[in-house]
């Protein structure tokens, strides 16, 4: 119908929406089914993807975000992580009309019940988590546990965004023979007149001649150092404590937003923290969003600790919530370098302050479920 969204197609996709139901991240991502499957469709049942991931299924004692025990809570975050940041699901994605499910969840302390309903047709993941937190807000008895959970699927809802965001923003598209014009300029242009020098302590390791019109076009602070009364201004030489790599790959992007390579391999991560530490320290902004989105988008388990640790000195706000969301993803292996002392002080302190907070009140709020204390609290939910 004219209006609705989407509906998924149902063929060979039960076993996806029962397991994003149930949380299962290890089991959506190993069985990806890639682009045969719309992430932003809906379905009667489940509503949009990560809908079914945040609220589960319409069965019986189907679990969810509330009713999980902490590891299963945990798994479910990077669920929700991975949809968003893989896939490109929207939690603002609002469900289509044929949606039409009430949730029920109860709290029994003490021989008493309270229960919260809330009617998630025509709702988001997004505003849908947002009613069920002024209904408990607002409801009798103690729903903090709850809320704080809560707490957490929205904080991961506004703080995670898709690879495809990272790597569209702030960008046009050229013709290459514009990119080639820049290329050959940077590269044999006449009126090179500023030569930078890479440093290594007294070091000379290298030199890369460039045109100063470009770069102080560029950089502010460039052009404050080459037409005030100083050093770099009457010799026309800036010394830079940086690879040459490092510097090649900055001057490649401020001529033309690119480089050349011969082969499609990554490029070095100590070679992009170089380039963003140039590109900081002279505020070339556009080449230290470039660095952040690449940086991102290609982080891996090994990495992580390198980058962290620049993001951390740095204070780049934007690549420490990328890193402290990778960690969130990946934790458990995330404590098993932690254990094995991988990581450097500054990583430890922000990994301790941001990441692993949630994850202990997520196994203290796990203990009072499962361990049985005084006041016992059981959660139930049903659905109509």
């Amino acid at each position: 119908a004219i209006g609705l969204a989407p509906a998924c197609p149902a063929k060979d996709q039960k076993w996806l929406w029962t397991a994003l139901a149930t949380g299962d991240a290890k089991l959506v991502e190993a069985n990806d089914p890639g682009s045969k499957f719309d992430w932003n469709c809906t379905s009667p049942t489940y509503g949009t993807p990560l809908m079914a991931a945040t609220f589960g299924g319409d069965w019986d004692s189907s679990p969810d975000f509330m009713l999980d025990n902490a590891a299963a809570f945990e798994s479910r975050l990077r669920l929700i992580r991975w949809l968003i940041r893989e896939k490109g699901a929207d939690p603002k994605k609002e469900a289509s009309a044929a949606f039409r499910t009430t949730k029920t969840w109860y709290i029994d302390v003490g021989g008493d019940s309270n229960s919260v309903t809330v009617d998630l047709h025509g709702e988001s993941a997004l505003s849908a988590m947002l009613i069920v937190k002024i209904a408990m807000q607002t409801a009798d008895g103690d729903w903090s546990e709850d809320i704080e959970r809560l707490r957490q699927v929205v904080d991961v809802f506004a703080t995670t965004r898709s690879r495809q965001t990272l790597q569209k923003r702030n960008t046009v598209s050229l013709h290459e023979g514009v990119v080639d014009t820049w290329e050959r300029f940077m590269e044999t242009g006449p009126g090179k007149d500023l030569t930078i020098r890479c440093m290594t302590g007294p070091s000379v390791q290298g030199t890369l001649l460039v045109h100063s019109g470009i770069l102080t076009s560029a950089s502010a602070v460039v052009r404050a150092m080459l037409s005030g009364p100083m050093r770099e201004s009457a010799s026309m030489a800036i010394d830079v404590d940086c690879p040459v790599d490092a510097l090649q790959l900055f001057m490649s992007l401020v001529y033309t937003g690119s480089i050349s390579t011969e082969s499609d391999a990554p490029i070095a991560v100590d070679m992009l923290l170089g380039c963003m530490q140039i590109a900081q320290r002279w505020d070339v902004r556009h080449v230290v969003q470039m660095m952040v989105s690449q940086l991102s988008t290609s982080m891996s388990i090994e990495t992580l600790g390198q980058v962290w640790e620049a993001a951390a000195l740095t204070q780049q706000q934007e690549l420490l919530a990328e890193c402290r969301n990778f960690a969130r993803n990946d934790i458990t292996q995330v404590r098993s370098l932690l254990a094995a002392k991988r990581f450097c002080r500054v990583v430890e302190q922000d990994l301790f302050e941001h990441v692993l907070p949630e994850a202990m009140q997520v196994g203290a709020g796990a203990s009072s479920k499962e361990a049985g204390g005084s006041p016992a609290s059981k959660r139930r939910r049903t659905f109509s």
